[in-house]
């Protein structure tokens, strides 16, 4: 009866966590079908749609690192619940705007809050479920990331088309309202709170190596949505970004950066097949 109980229990946290995995992916790939829409409805440019596109990219890729770090210092459920209710707040935002420029910010704002939530989301099946239990709720992670890809461009292509209650291409987003208040509400109630263990190393954030990546990655978009600027701005000065990026991992080899976003194992292990190389 009690490990009947347990799995229950494990299962509902695994839903709850999918959940907002589910939304965030599917947010990914939704807009591609509602392109003609939004340049119909809001009469966004080229540069618009790219940025409605890419800024949402963006903004997830260069949070994630940074977000699964505050979870670590900050705990896993509290910083689940906190990007799972900015996501929901977003995704309104995203519904209600009415110009480009409103509806590429709350892109963008969407994607920082899906950086927020889904690294909590392997933290949490890592730090508090039963290792019996890891390598089935990892391959359900993998599963829900290729569905919620798909239903992206065909759920959305069928909200699009079904016109739901006359709302049009916002229907996209303001599907996410309900569900992201039901699984704040849910993870509030059934994950579990992992203290840190005593003793155990305090992680600290990595702000010059955060602020790399985000720059390397803000050039590449840049690259993207102006290509004639591209030799000067998009390869040059994301070379130059990840250059100070590996730079940073060296002086984390040498012991003068000891928090930085890549371990130092990596850091070491790559400096000294150079030297072998060299010699």
């Amino acid at each position: 009866m009690t490990n009947s109980i347990a799995s229950k229990t494990i299962t509902c946290r695994l839903v709850v966590l999918l959940s907002a995995y589910f939304m965030a992916q599917f947010d990914f790939f939704v807009v591609n079908v509602a392109a003609p829409s939004f340049e119909r409805s809001l009469r966004a440019g080229p540069v618009a749609l790219e940025l409605i596109v890419g800024g949402y990219a963006f903004a997830y890729a260069s949070g994630m690192i940074t977000a699964g770090r505050l979870g670590d210092m900050l705990g896993h459920r509290r910083m689940f619940i906190a990007g799972v209710l900015a996501f929901t707040v977003a995704s309104l935002l995203c519904g209600l705007a009415q110009n480009p420029a409103e509806l590429v910010t709350a892109r963008l704002l969407q994607g920082l809050a899906g950086a927020m939530m889904v690294p909590q989301v392997l933290g949490t099946i890592t730090a508090t479920f039963p290792a019996r239990d890891r390598p089935r709720a990892i391959a359900w992670f993998g599963v829900t990331g290729g569905v919620a890809s798909v239903s992206g461009q065909v759920f959305g292509g069928w909200l699009l088309s079904a016109d739901v209650l006359g709302l049009g291409w916002r229907a996209i987003f303001l599907v996410n309202v309900p569900i992201g208040l039901l699984a704040a509400v849910a993870a509030w109630r059934i994950l579990e709170h992992r203290a840190a263990q005593p003793g155990a190393p305090r992680a600290r954030l990595d702000l010059p190596g955060a602020a790399g990546v985000t720059a390397s990655l803000m050039a590449n978009e840049f690259a993207d949505t102006a290509p004639r600027y591209r030799p000067p701005a998009g390869v040059v000065i994301s070379a130059a970004t990840m250059q100070s990026n590996t730079g940073g991992q060296t002086t984390g080899c040498t012991g003068r950066t000891v928090h930085s976003l890549c371990p130092s194992t990596f850091s070491s292990s790559s400096a000294n097949s150079q030297t072998g190389n060299r010699s």
